[in-house]
Order: structure tokens, then C-alpha cells, then sequence
């Protein structure tokens, strides 16, 4: 406790010169941190909201420790200059990283001395996991500017995105072969399950479509949607 609290007393005291290379931003759940929230300005995004931080780091650890609002009216810094600022140190030091989920689980697998085998057909062979190079608060690196957009193309059709957790996302091609009514009740199972509350992101699948560059909860794109 002792600790963090000289750490925020640095921060209190870091001008926005001094504050603006170290600036990180990061996703988290809007309904399950709404005190959190409060303290702070956010950029919502569907039910996430995108926060910024500091990155700290002490010797091998690193720590990403909230920016309040109190800080941010004394930096005088509008919320998107900052998330500017944000975005191009999280792409310098935590780049994105897309990855197969096959390939994922695989050395998961080895590392502890078991075998996977992996999957003929189904969704699982299709899901592609996209985090950061640290594998922390990793789900944000969706929002580097060309990272969507990119493994789009490459996959040649529109994506869903499942938020796995804070850490990380799962991309999936709108293929046409599973409906994402069936994604978000897989999510919101998994939510319920197998993830901490506190790492838990949405219980909403989103929609990727590339021709406009744009990221929509995937009902959104419903013929009766509602948002």
C-alpha cells in the first residue's frame, strides 16, 4: 500500500511532458468498473470502455497504474490527444501479436507435458487470438490503427471478434457458417465459467467489417437491430 501510494504521488507530480511517453491505454468492462470509471475520463467503446494509464515498471514487473481525472484536468490534455499519445507508445512497446489459437494451445500443451491434437474442421481451427507482446491488458491492441483491417484482408471477410478477456480477443471470419447469436452465447458462457470477474471484457460479440473500417457489436448489423 505504502508503495502505490508514492507512486501515485509521482504521478501527481509528473507534468504532461514528463508524463506523455510513459502514457498506455487499455480496455476494460464499462458495467463491472463503474466506480473505477468514475475516477477517471474514458473513450466508451460498446460496453468497454478504453482508459488510459501509466506504464510503471519495477525491475521485471511491470505495472500500468490508472491516470485520474484530477491529473488530467491539471494536464489540461484533451481525453483523444492523450489516447493518441497512448496508442503509439503501446504500439513501440507492446505490439500487437496475431496468432493461431491452434498454435496457442499447442505450446500450452507442451509446456506442461501433455499432447493436443488439434481439430479437423469446427471453429476452433479458425480463430485466430490477438493480443500483445506481453500477453497483459492485450485485448486493446484490436484499436492499433491497420491491425483489424489488416488480418481482414488477409483473411478475406469481414470478422467477428470475441473478447476473451481483458488480456486478449479472438478475430473469427464472418464466413457466412456460424451466426453470432451462437458466438455471444458462447462468450457469456465463458464469462460465466471460466474467466475472473475481474479479466472478464464483454459479453458482446462485435462485428469487424472492413470495407468501412468499422467495429460494431456484431447485432448492430441486424436487420431489427437495436443498440
Amino acid at each position: 500500500m505504502e508503495r502505490r501510494k508514492l507512486i501515485m504521488e509521482q504521478i501527481q507530480e509528473m507534468s504532461w511532458e514528463e508524463a506523455k511517453g510513459e502514457i498506455v491505454f487499455w480496455l476494460v468492462n464499462r458495467k463491472r468498473n463503474k466506480m473505477l470509471l468514475k475516477t477517471t475520463r474514458v473513450l466508451n467503446c460498446g460496453d468497454m470502455a478504453l482508459v488510459c494509464g501509466l506504464h510503471w515498471k519495477e525491475g521485471n514487473e511491470r505495472r500500468f497504474v490508472l491516470i485520474t481525472q484530477e491529473q488530467m484536468s491539471r494536464w489540461r490534455v484533451p481525453i483523444r490527444e492523450m489516447l493518441a499519445e497512448a496508442e503509439q507508445n503501446m504500439i513501440q512497446r507492446f505490439p500487437a501479436v496475431k496468432r493461431p489459437l491452434e498454435e496457442v494451445l499447442q505450446e500450452a500443451a507442451k509446456m506442461v507435458g501433455q499432447t493436443w491434437e488439434k481439430e479437423g474442421t469446427g471453429l476452433g481451427r479458425k480463430l485466430i487470438l490477438l493480443t500483445n507482446r506481453e500477453g497483459y491488458l492485450g485485448a486493446s491492441a484490436m484499436l492499433y490503427d491497420g491491425v483489424l483491417k489488416e488480418l481482414a484482408d488477409a483473411m478475406g471477410s469481414d470478422l467477428f471478434i470475441l473478447p476473451s478477456s481483458i488480456h486478449e480477443v479472438l478475430a473469427l471470419p464472418d464466413d457466412g457458417e456460424v451466426d453470432w447469436k451462437e458466438l455471444e452465447e458462447i462468450v457469456q458462457t465463458i464469462n460465466q465459467t471460466e474467466v475472473e470477474d475481474r479479466e472478464v471484457l464483454s459479453d458482446t460479440v462485435y462485428c469487424y467489417c472492413r470495407e468501412n473500417d468499422l467495429l460494431l457489436p456484431a447485432r448492430a448489423f441486424s436487420p431489427k437491430a437495436t443498440l
